[in-house]
């Protein structure tokens, strides 16, 4: 991906050298006196595209594995799972006293209690991405407890007035990279930009800049972006967080890229010290 070259060209114009652990070159030797990772590094970043895996357990236990091995791993399996099932990150939304969220329910029986004339929902797959795992509920019949295989919850809609928006918040380390807002096409009323949506630089208070720091060092994640909707009295609403979120539409909308934040993060945990300008 553009976003894992990105990271690469910036390691090494810093003078390190990147290694890019990948499907075709990881070997893990366990035996009972030692543990090895091949290839080797000193400090690793999880770009694990999880949602998209049919099996994204099997890829966390590979981070938690290279973790066993004492090598610093930036966005932790700990962190990672927390946040990549949706309904376990609304569920840790939903004790956070700095973060609202839309009302969201989880059950694995298909007699939900519902009054579609009092609210509109949306149910989404537990692990998704780009919208695919999200739908609207019309009628009860259309209400079900999976999607595609997967648990599936349901959420009261985020009511606003014309086409959708919603803002992405790219937070690394204690602080905000940058946010676009995307706004859904006439035809869809998915805001993602795999979907057609377009996207535009926002700049937000300081209050919420400290919302969304706070939000995903909570979770433990060095790095995420942050997703929410304004509905129509004003109040932010939290949607959700995705630990391995692309940059590429926030680098189009914004001319921010998180890369060199990401990498100064990497070496200065291992002992480095690097500013931004050093990074970029």
């Amino acid at each position: 991906s553009k976003e894992t070259k990105s990271l690469l060209n910036t390691i090494e114009k810093m003078g390190f050298q990147p290694v890019w652990v990948h499907s075709r070159n990881i070997e893990i030797d366990m035996k009972s006196d030692k543990l090895q990772i091949r290839p080797e590094a000193d400090v690793m970043i999880n770009r694990m595209l999880l949602s998209k895996s049919s099996n994204p357990i099997e890829l966390v236990g590979l981070v938690n594995a290279i973790e066993q091995k004492d090598v610093p791993v930036l966005n932790k399996s700990e962190s990672v799972v927390k946040i990549l099932n949706k309904i376990s990150s609304t569920a840790g939304l939903s004790s956070m006293d700095v973060a609202e969220i839309p009302d969201s329910y989880f059950t694995l029986s298909k007699k939900q209690d519902l009054n579609l004339q009092d609210n509109d929902y949306i149910q989404k797959r537990a692990i998704g991405t780009h919208g695919e795992s999200v739908r609207k509920v019309y009628t009860e019949d259309s209400m079900i407890s999976n999607i595609n295989g997967r648990f599936a919850f349901r959420q009261n809609e985020v009511h606003q007035t014309g086409n959708n928006k919603d803002l992405r918040i790219y937070v690394v380390g204690n602080e905000v990279i940058g946010v676009m807002e995307r706004t859904s096409s006439e035809d869809e009323w998915r805001t993602n930009i795999a979907r057609g949506a377009t996207a535009d630089k926002k700049k937000i208070s300081s209050e919420m800049e400290k919302m969304a720091i706070k939000i995903v060092n909570e979770f433990g994640a060095d790095y995420a972006g942050l997703d929410l909707m304004i509905d129509d009295e004003g109040k932010p609403m939290i949607l959700e967080l995705n630990p391995t979120a692309g940059f590429k539409g926030l680098f189009s909308a914004t001319n921010r890229n998180p890369a060199p934040y990401i990498i100064r993060k990497a070496v200065n945990r291992v002992g480095h010290s690097v500013t931004i300008e050093e990074a970029k």
